[in-house]
């Protein structure tokens, strides 16, 4: 038989000897907890990030579109915006700026 403090010894039911109320979180929960909270939130507004492009200015000949530039929709955005950039010139356009979520076009007449 192995004694209570032997490292072979197998916590029996008993030994577990309630110290504090069921339902109140210890140390370790809490510290689970405080780092997943702000990995869930960066998560969040990482790939979560989907709001559609916008006009920001137009003219007859010009147009700038900001659109997100990360998170998982980064490809579909900018796709979605050169598209709003197409419509708006009704044909070919010059890209003549922008960087890092927005473009500057010019419409080639």
């Amino acid at each position: 038989m192995v004694g209570r403090h032997h490292r072979a010894y197998v916590r029996q039911a008993d030994d577990l000897i309630p110290t504090e109320a069921r339902g109140k979180w210890d140390l370790r929960e809490m510290r689970i907890i405080s780092m997943m909270c702000p990995a869930l939130i960066l998560a969040g507004c990482t790939f979560l990030n989907d709001a559609p492009p916008k006009v920001i200015y137009q003219s007859s000949d010009t147009i700038s579109v900001e659109y997100s530039d990360d998170g998982l929709m980064r490809v579909s955005n900018r796709q979605e915006a050169m598209e709003m950039i197409e419509r708006h010139c009704g044909g070919p356009y010059r890209i003549v700026g922008g960087s890092g979520g927005r473009i500057d076009a010019e419409c080639v007449r």
